[in-house]
């Protein structure tokens, strides 16, 4: 059972980490100007999506080739 703690441990940590590092990447674009469209089109993305997902690099379809780019290469 304390090894399974430590594992959800773990995990809740990286997941902080991960979105640590999503904010300041999204602060970086709010710096360049370029904070609001989408890192792979370069079109804008909608304001829906970023007040649900403030951090968002990419418009929702292409978040979706991401994704399933990366679900193919594992």
């Amino acid at each position: 059972m304390e090894q399974q703690l430590d594992s959800l441990e773990d995990l809740q940590e990286q997941c902080d980490i991960d979105e640590l590092a999503q904010v300041e990447s999204a602060l970086r674009r709010l710096d360049a100007g370029t904070y609001g469209n989408c890192a792979d089109c370069s079109n804008p993305i909608p304001l829906q999506r970023l007040r649900v997902q403030p951090a968002a690099q990419r418009c929702a379809g292409c978040q979706l080739v991401a994704e399933r780019a990366l679900a193919g290469s594992r």
